[in-house]
């Protein structure tokens, strides 16, 4: 009844994918693509449901990637320089005040990552207090998601929160630099409510992907992405156009919720 409206076809497509047929799913999302080239949701969708895909190459998977990352440099209006990093001196203990960092979600709530997150931004924040104020860290919280819970407020107690939620990508950007920040760090990747096209601005020195996401954004102005050995084994360099920090205990930080039950015994013990 309404052929141009293509809202049913993503349905369709976010249907395939969740019940695991990839290709169908791919061949919608181009379909896609073709009629609504820059729709950031289309283009990340593809990317996410590629990863799922066995029949997709590694070398494809990289390929589709870089020309997401060609894509936002565009829409950003070409290459960014590196801001310098102010008041940064060869040793981080030597900065006038704590190292600012920035995390950029639409999940600060009761969600994987919210969860994950949580107890991060309270070890920063207890840090700080505890530390010289040159040697600590500051944290600041961009929040592109609507939800607010128990984990939200957690984490607002903990670090300067801003609801960027209603925030073109140029003023995001904008105002992470008027923030100062050093470490810009993206915890979506290419899934659902990502921000990752505010990075194509380049608004900080430092730029990483970690937590949300476990493959190459694609983005050539992303420094690094937070991985571990068991997500990035030794000898898949090529495979990401960002360097690789493996964490040695694995990328993830999990902490109980607070209403888990007490682990029991094991039942053949």
């Amino acid at each position: 009844l309404q052929p141009q409206d293509l809202r049913t076809v993503l349905n369709l497509a976010n249907v395939a994918q969740t019940a695991g047929q990839h290709a169908t799913a791919q061949q919608l999302y181009m379909q896609l693509l073709k009629a609504h080239p820059n729709s950031p949701v289309v283009r990340r969708n593809l990317l996410a449901t590629l990863q799922y895909n066995p029949d997709v190459s590694d070398h494809a998977l990289l390929l589709e990637a870089q020309y997401w990352g060609q894509w936002a440099t565009k829409q950003a209006g070409g290459p960014k320089a590196r801001p310098a990093m102010t008041g940064l001196t060869s040793v981080v203990n030597a900065l006038p005040r704590p190292l600012r960092v920035g995390y950029v979600s639409a999940d600060f709530c009761q969600h994987t990552v919210g969860l994950f997150i949580m107890k991060v931004i309270e070890a920063h924040h207890q840090f700080l207090n505890e530390s010289p104020s040159s040697s600590g860290v500051e944290v600041f919280a961009y929040s592109s998601g609507r939800v607010s819970d128990w984990v939200t407020k957690d984490i607002q107690l903990n670090c300067t929160f801003k609801d960027v939620s209603t925030l073109s990508d140029a003023s995001l950007a904008q105002l992470i630099q008027e923030d100062q920040i050093d470490v810009l760090v993206d915890l979506s990747g290419h899934t659902a409510g990502s921000r990752l096209t505010a990075f194509a601005y380049r608004p900080a020195p430092v730029q990483v992907s970690w937590l949300g996401y476990y493959a190459t954004t694609g983005l050539d102005c992303i420094d690094a992405v937070v991985l571990d050995k068991w997500h990035a084994p030794l000898g898949t360099e090529s495979q990401f156009t960002e360097s690789i920090v493996r964490l040695e205990a694995g990328r993830f930080n999990f902490q109980p919720v607070p209403w888990a039950p007490n682990v029991s015994e094991l039942p053949g013990a």
